[in-house]
């Protein structure tokens, strides 16, 4: 896999307070955490029922952390690529 010649741009475009649109997440860590509560309540429900559909639902948002989380690092200026790779 080639290096990006560049960063890659964070998922929380810039808000003006202007616009009247107030963010959601103050940063990408509050978000990275809503969804790590949320796995840690899939995995419950899994245990408790043995649905597979749940448990796909955590892998799914296991890799969106992942994700959210190698930006964060690449936001910091980690070599999440090197890293990896």
């Amino acid at each position: 896999m080639k290096k990006p010649s560049s960063p890659t741009t964070g998922v929380l475009p810039p808000s003006s307070p202007s616009d009247g649109i107030t963010p959601a997440y103050d940063c990408i860590e509050d978000i990275i955490y809503e969804l790590w509560d949320y796995c840690m309540e899939l995995e419950d429900e899994y245990h408790k029922t043995g649905n597979h559909s749940v448990l796909c639902q955590f892998a799914i948002t296991i890799m969106a952390v992942q994700y959210l989380e190698d930006i964060l690092l690449s936001m910091e200026g980690v070599d999440v690529f090197g890293f990896y790779f």
